[in-house]
This record gives C-alpha cells, sequence and structure tokens, in this order.
C-alpha cells in the first residue's frame, strides 16, 4: 500500500483512529439540537402550508373603543373585497395550547364558525381539512396530532374552562382528523372574540388571493390601528422572530462544543503525531516536498473525520427515529429536517478538523531525523 495514503497509517493504528473518529462524530450533537430547536416552527409550518388563501381582522383589545372601532368595519367590510378576494364570513378566535417537543408551551389560533355552511364554506376555498367533515352546532373537530398532545379523544366535552381549548361553549370533540399538524375548528356561538375572515373566490388561484390578501392586511392596518390584520404567513414570520433567540441558543452550543472538542481533538492527534515524529523526519531526509507531507496529514485527519460524520449521522438516525417511536403517540415528534442544524454541524465540524490540521502540519514541520 502507498504509504502516503491516508489508509496505510488508519489500517496499521486503527485504535487510535477510531477513537479519534468516535470523537469527532460528536460535532453531530449540532444536527440533533437544531432538530429540537427547529421543531416549533416545523410543526407551525406543516400545518399552515403554501401561499396564504385567507386573512383574518379581530379587535386588538375588548374595551369599548376598540370594539366600537370593530362593529364599524363589519359595516363597511365590503370596501375591502377585491376580485380575488370577494368572500367574508364572520366568526369567532379560538386559542389552542400544546405542548412542544422541548416541554414548554406553543399556541397557535384558529376560528369558530356561526353554523355549518360558514365552516364547510370557508374549508371548500381554504381546504383546511382535506376530508369531509360533517361539523354542526357545539361540535369541534380537531388533528389527531393535537388529539394525542393534550390527551383528547372523541366525546370529550370542550367548555370556556378547558386546559387547551379556549374560547369554546359546550363543545363536543366529534372528530379527530389523521392529517398533519396541531389544528381544531369549531362551529358554535362566535359572541366571544369576534373576527372576520376574507377568504378567496371560488376558483381564485392560491397565488393571486396571496396578492390580494397582504393588501387587505395593509389596508386595514392603515385604516384601523385599533384591530389587528393577518394571515397565516404573517403568524408564521412572527413565530419565526419570537424563536429567534433559539438560532443565538444553537450557535451558542455550536461555539461550545466546537472549543471543546477541537482542544479534545488536537490534544488526540498530538499524541498520534508525535509517536510518528521518526517516520516523518525519514520522509523529510528522504526529500519529500512539504506540500506532499501536508497533504498526508490532511488526508488522514480528513479520512477519519468522513468516518466520523458517517457513524455521527447513524448515531443521529438512530436516536431519531427512537424519538419519534416515543413520542410521536404523544404528539410530538420530529417532522422536518434540520437545514440550520445540518449548517451549525458543516460549522463546528470546520472549527474542529481545520485546526487540527493546521496546528499538526506545524508540529510535524519541526521534526528532524536527527532528534533523539
Amino acid at each position: 500500500m502507498n504509504p502516503f495514503s491516508p489508509l496505510t497509517y488508519i489500517l496499521r493504528d486503527h485504535k487510535r483512529s477510531i477513537v479519534a473518529a468516535i470523537v469527532l462524530s460528536l460535532v453531530t450533537v449540532c444536527f440533533l439540537a437544531g432538530m429540537y430547536i427547529n421543531n416549533p416552527e416545523d410543526v407551525y409550518r406543516i400545518t399552515h402550508h403554501g401561499p396564504d388563501r385567507f386573512c383574518f381582522v379581530n379587535p386588538r383589545s375588548g374595551n369599548a373603543e376598540v370594539m366600537d372601532n370593530y362593529d364599524s368595519f363589519t359595516q363597511n367590510v365590503d370596501s375591502y373585497k377585491t376580485d380575488n378576494i370577494d368572500t367574508v364570513i364572520f366568526a369567532g378566535e379560538m386559542s389552542i395550547a400544546y405542548t412542544s417537543i422541548m416541554s414548554f408551551e406553543n399556541g397557535t389560533n384558529s376560528f369558530v364558525f356561526a353554523s355549518k355552511e360558514d365552516f364547510d364554506l370557508f374549508n371548500s376555498r381554504v381546504h383546511v381539512i382535506k376530508k369531509d367533515v360533517d361539523l354542526n352546532e357545539g361540535e369541534v373537530v380537531i388533528s389527531r396530532d393535537l388529539a394525542n398532545n393534550i390527551g383528547a379523544k372523541k366525546g370529550d366535552k370542550v367548555d370556556r374552562d378547558h386546559d387547551h381549548l379556549y374560547g369554546l361553549r359546550d363543545s363536543v370533540i366529534v372528530e379527530i382528523v389523521d392529517e398533519p399538524g396541531i389544528f381544531a375548528y369549531a362551529v358554535g356561538n362566535v359572541s366571544m372574540n369576534p373576527c372576520t375572515l376574507f377568504v378567496k373566490g371560488e376558483n381564485v388561484s392560491d397565488e393571486a388571493a396571496d396578492k390580494d390578501i397582504k393588501a387587505i392586511i395593509k389596508k386595514v392596518a392603515d385604516e384601523n390601528p385599533n384591530l389587528s390584520s393577518a394571515s397565516l404567513e404573517k403568524h408564521l414570520n412572527t413565530f419565526h422572530e419570537e424563536m429567534g433567540f433559539m438560532i443565538y441558543i444553537l450557535y451558542l452550543i455550536v461555539a461550545i462544543v466546537g472549543v471543546v472538542l477541537a482542544v479534545t481533538i488536537n490534544s488526540l492527534f498530538s499524541v498520534i503525531y508525535d509517536r510518528r515524529k521518526y517516520e516523518f523526519s525519514i520522509y523529510k531526509a528522504l526529500g519529500f516536498k512539504k506540500g506532499r507531507i501536508f497533504l498526508k496529514i490532511a488526508g488522514e485527519v480528513l479520512t477519519i473525520n468522513t468516518a466520523a460524520l458517517i457513524l455521527g449521522s447513524i448515531l443521529c438516525a438512530i436516536l431519531i427515529l427512537a424519538v419519534n417511536y416515543i413520542m410521536a403517540p404523544k404528539g410530538n415528534g420530529f417532522c422536518s429536517f434540520s437545514t440550520q442544524g445540518l449548517i451549525a454541524t458543516i460549522i463546528c465540524d470546520l472549527m474542529v478538523v481545520i485546526p487540527v490540521i493546521l496546528i499538526n502540519w506545524r508540529r510535524v514541520k519541526r521534526y528532524d531525523v536527527t532528534e533523539n
């Protein structure tokens, strides 16, 4: 075998190489951190995906002045319609509380419709639930993930004191649908938390509706400072901003793991290369160029690092599958690949590998065949 092949040393001293690979594989902890940190937003994104097909307006508070502004708005609601957003539904807003994979409480909003006809019209245009659901007065439909998360089952009663569904009165869960995401919709009394929905017209494309919805939101905000106007995309952006601090935590983890592993791995490789000082001294004495020796060092480190990343990826996959096996039946679990986790892992890996190559290259350059 070519003595300058990275595999020559790795096969010859496979025990130390395996130890180095195991330690290096710990950089994939950053990917797991990214999976956990991104999960709450991923759940929201799966529930509310695609272009906006409707928007909603509600009062910012319940004081008299704000409610008067809302009443005036509802009387002139037709002035906000467009060719693509030509349907208005008066509904109520409900809140949903659920537990994230990191064991803290998350929340999202949904709607209570005044009648079965209003819900059917809304669902036919927006397709929030793909399955045909027969929802009548005093009834609630929820997703399987939400049911598992909050421990709800078909036939459960929901009132104003419910721990997870707020804004309902004397309702019953009549349907649990096997569709991804955390959501619930109800038909009932809409006097609590009133809300106005602007829904896309029949046969209007999602893209055309999305453009008009942004214009309606801006117009409502400009003309009615006491009212809140939003869409699912706007809520998603707000959610992203609120969770932004978690990204700083992710990169703090990257920095800590990177520094600790860089010190540990460099110490490990310093022992490896100090034991090979005569080998590298002989290479120099035989006239091998510095660049070729550098490539040998880089090749060995990068080959071990590649094996470490493969090992770490396998361990991550096993852990993710195990977590999903345990948590998915409870309405939690990983649902999307974390791009930020991948980027964090790459950054952490470079923080470790580049110093190891450069420091050991500097160390090897000092070796001399005449040393004792």
